[in-house]
């Protein structure tokens, strides 16, 4: 049986076969709690026919806003105010670092701002710890972001990267290379360029696809450059 204290994808999938699981310990609790109001839908235990309107993706949507934060405004539909995701917590961090960020009935509107430090605990929202490292560095004072062990165990140990691209960023005389293969960190770095305006080359801009094949083409939508290999 997969531990709660290391990851919810192992538990959400015994939830799904049936498993009766103790949530002691979780990490990462919000994901669990999508999963078992999913099956709750769907009748429990013993499946049936329901429909289902699928909500926006927060984690996706958190990209978008700091882009809208920190460079160009962004407005978004589609999204849940009341959503379970615990990604939703990228509203309430924004507004805690000073962003004009707010609901205008069903859009979500986010305008660049000046940002002020944070002190957040990542254990239940870990996949937006690259994108508020992002919003950190362009942010006044210095924030304590806590709750962060376990990202040294997702596709690249998060913290190091963010960390080698945050304060690395402005190499002299030549472009800042971003060689990671995990799609949140190349996702932050191509904000992080926007913000800027500097000069970055991303190696792996395909790794993307992992989590958000469109989005390169969602930059251009925007009428904003992609920082694709070979472009600054």
């Amino acid at each position: 049986m997969a531990a709660g204290n290391l990851t919810s994808q192992f538990l959400s999938g015994e939830i799904l076969a049936g498993s009766n699981l103790s949530t002691e310990s979780l990490v990462s609790k919000p994901y669990v709690n999508l999963t078992i109001d999913i099956q709750k839908k769907f009748g429990g235990k013993i499946y049936r026919p329901t429909t289902l309107e699928i909500e926006g993706d927060w984690s996706s949507a958190a990209f978008l806003l700091a882009i809208g934060i920190l460079h160009k405004e962004v407005v978004l539909e589609g999204l849940n105010p009341d959503s379970l995701q615990g990604d939703r917590a990228i509203f309430d961090i924004l507004k805690e670092m000073g962003g004009d960020i707010f609901w205008d009935g069903e859009k979500l509107v986010a305008r660049p701002s000046k940002l002020r430090a944070i002190a957040w605990d990542f254990s239940q929202t870990p996949d937006l710890y690259p994108i508020v490292a992002v919003l950190c560095a362009r942010a006044g004072g210095k924030s304590n972001l806590t709750g962060t062990e376990r990202l040294a165990f997702k596709e690249s140990n998060r913290v190091k990267e963010m960390s080698k691209i945050t304060t690395g960023y402005h190499v002299p005389g030549g472009n800042f290379v971003v060689d990671s293969t995990d799609h949140r960190i190349v996702m932050a770095a191509a904000v992080l360029n926007l913000a800027t305006g500097g000069q970055m080359v991303i190696k792996n801009p395909q790794c993307v696809a992992k989590s958000w094949p469109g989005f390169w083409e969602i930059l251009t939508t925007l009428s904003l450059p992609s920082p694709l290999e070979g472009e600054g």
